[in-house]
């Protein structure tokens, strides 16, 4: 029995705003390992990953970066 597919992984993987805010925050974003979190992010665009894994470190850096730094205007992220 498999759960009911979501385009979501297609979305994420070519939406450009999210790609770039991922990739400028990953260096800024504490609690992650710096060289792990960019071998692991060009995974996922290279398609070696899914993305559930992508999406929770998507998730921490959102979270962080909203309530903690409270710089930027990430409604712009869709």
């Amino acid at each position: 029995k498999y759960g009911f597919p979501s385009p979501i992984d297609h979305h994420l993987s070519r939406n450009e705003s999210i790609k770039d805010f991922v990739y400028s925050h990953m260096h800024i974003t504490p609690l992650l390992g710096k060289k792990s979190v960019v071998k692991f992010i060009d995974d996922f665009y290279l398609g070696k990953i899914n993305v559930s894994n992508y999406w929770r470190v998507v998730s921490f850096m959102l979270w962080y970066h909203i309530f903690f730094t409270h710089k930027g205007d990430y409604s712009r992220i869709s």
